[in-house]
């Protein structure tokens, strides 16, 4: 005797390997054909673990709980699950329950006369999708001490049924409703699809509870499937000592392409942080000859310290075939300043203008007097791409004098880098005034 209680631990359960295809991690193919099904002599059935076949005397507590579990093992094979024949007894004690495929029976086609009368005058048909193909696939249930019992199940259907690709390769991360939409068009309306959008909201949570602590590992083997499958593309990643993965860099065909052909200047901005496991993303952006963004690389670190720096920049020479850019150019952070120089030995440093001008109103006092002044001058000279290194030079010393920060340890520091971020020292560089920020990240 088999009791179902707690349907929704099945679906929990069956997550992995049944339940799965109502997700967007799977592809769908050799969908059902709506229209002018022919039904078939041989009728088709799909092998289910016995766990969720219903077999004759199963029983259950309950409607709901027959029900549910039919639905279960129409989700496996690939059709929907339309309620019937409730009959009861005089008392309103339920007698029998009839639960059949939703392609059962015949639709009628009612004569509608339109407005003008038809053509000629006569009756014109409405026209409508072919649903119903006389399918008997069903289980039948009748009430004994108590319990609901199955005396009928006919596995057969005389129409396709919904499979799984086995090679599936597309993967999509969207939302439930969203995931609903697409497979009513695939199949050609909702009552077509195998499941309802609480099912599928369903296993979007269960999905999630299933990959909780698997994440990582899914990460890792989706790319070293692409590194295999895809021709060009580069995947390396790093552990802690307690096996969580910490550092991740991966790069494809295209964007390893692009870089041979725009990779003279390249913008690392490390200031992209993820929500739920605080890992920094890290993405290497180039300028294609359009002035658009092209991204070469990307990466995932969990610390933003010398060792990751150096783990990512010592890849990504490697991805990149060893070529190095004619420079890179990125924030102020110490483990960047220190490792950049021990990976890339003829790549030249730039610091990102955006970042220093920023920084800039603070350490001189946004409360002075003469701010407005001071700031309109340096904004000046610091963007002015037609200045000579001396002209800029000579200038500087003249604003710092006038408002009195000659002294100020920042404007000394920041002065003595000039060489890494004003534009009049960086002239000698190929599109040294198109690539100025990391803002191109």
């Amino acid at each position: 005797m088999q009791i179902i209680d707690g349907i929704n631990e099945n679906l929990h359960f069956i997550s992995e390997d049944i339940y799965i295809y109502t997700y967007t991690l799977c592809t769908f193919t050799d969908l059902v054909k709506q229209n002018g099904v022919q039904p078939d002599r041989k009728e088709l059935c799909k092998e289910v673990e016995k766990r969720f076949t219903p077999y004759i005397g199963q029983e259950f507590g309950g409607v709901d709980d027959a029900v549910t579990f039919y639905k279960i093992y129409a989700i496996a094979c690939g059709f929907d699950v339309r309620r019937y024949t409730t009959k009861k007894w005089r008392g309103g004690e339920i007698k029998s329950k009839l639960v059949f495929c939703n392609r059962e029976g015949f639709a009628h086609k009612k004569p509608r006369k339109d407005q003008d009368g038809g053509v000629d005058g006569e009756n014109s048909q409405r026209i409508f999708r072919v649903t119903r193909v006389g399918c008997k696939a069903r289980i039948r249930l009748y009430m004994k001490n108590g319990l609901l019992v199955i005396d009928r199940f006919h596995e057969g259907h005389n129409h396709e049924l919904i499979s799984l690709r086995d090679d599936s390769s597309e993967i999509v991360a969207i939302g439930a409703t969203k995931t609903y939409r697409i497979c009513k068009e695939q199949v050609n309306g909702y009552e077509n699809i195998g499941a309802s959008l609480n099912d599928f909201k369903n296993f979007h949570r269960d999905v999630k509870c299933f990959i909780h602590e698997r994440d990582g590992q899914l990460f890792v083997d989706h790319f070293k499937e692409m590194t295999e499958t895809r021709k060009g593309f580069y995947f390396d990643y790093d552990l802690d000592d307690d096996g969580s993965l910490r550092k991740a860099i991966w790069a494809d065909g295209t964007a390893r392409d692009n870089y041979k052909i725009f990779g003279d200047a390249v913008s690392f901005d490390p200031t992209y942080s993820t929500n739920k496991y605080s890992m920094v993303f890290t993405p290497f952006t180039g300028v294609d000859h359009h002035k658009r963004s092209v991204t070469f690389c990307g990466a995932l670190i969990a610390r933003e310290d010398y060792e990751s720096f150096n783990w990512v920049f010592s890849r990504f020479l490697i991805a990149m075939g060893s070529k190095e850019p004619e420079y890179i150019i990125t924030d102020q952070d110490p483990g960047i300043i220190k490792s950049v120089p021990l990976v890339f030995k003829t790549a030249r440093h730039r610091f990102c203008m955006w970042h220093i001008m920023n920084k800039m109103p603070n350490k001189f006092g946004v409360s002075r007097s003469d701010y407005n002044d001071f700031i309109c001058k340096i904004d000046d000279i610091i963007w002015d791409d037609e200045l000579e290194a001396a002209e800029f030079d000579g200038l500087w010393e003249q604003i710092v004098q006038d408002h009195g920060v000659g002294v100020n340890d920042w404007f000394a520091d920041t002065y003595a880098i000039r060489g890494q971020w004003v534009m009049a020292h960086c002239r000698d560089l190929r599109m040294a005034s198109i690539m100025r920020t990391t803002q191109r990240s």
